[in-house]
């Protein structure tokens, strides 16, 4: 009687085991499928941190374009505003005491209105 006694104790001390491995499985079964939810949420985000990488990288390209752009209409209007106040120099008379600034300078003491016919 003593030795079915330890075997009835032995096989509720296994089965209690038993029961604990299966809940330590199916806890670990969980704890298995929350990290691939965990891990496909990761690939997702790393995806669209890549994306906003690539976004971003054209952006700045794009930004340094039309700051190149910009620069080139600034420069080219600059040249034409200096164009358009050369040219209304160049068609006014000059001011009295004034000298005018030309490719052919006039010799001294000569008259203005003859020598620019």
């Amino acid at each position: 009687a003593d030795v079915r006694a330890v075997e009835v104790q032995q096989g509720a001390a296994l089965a209690a085991a038993l029961a604990r491995s299966s809940r330590s499985n199916r806890k670990l079964d969980k704890m298995e499928k929350e990290m691939e939810v965990a891990s496909a949420a990761l690939r997702s985000l790393h995806g669209n941190l890549t994306l906003c990488e690539d976004e971003l990288e054209r952006d700045v390209l794009e930004r340094r374009a039309l700051e190149h752009e910009f620069n080139e209409l600034e420069e080219n209007e600059a040249a034409r505003w200096v164009t358009v106040a050369a040219k209304q120099l160049a068609s006014r008379p000059p001011e009295e005491g004034h000298c005018r600034a030309s490719s052919s300078s006039r010799p001294p003491g000569a008259n203005y209105k003859e020598w620019n016919q």
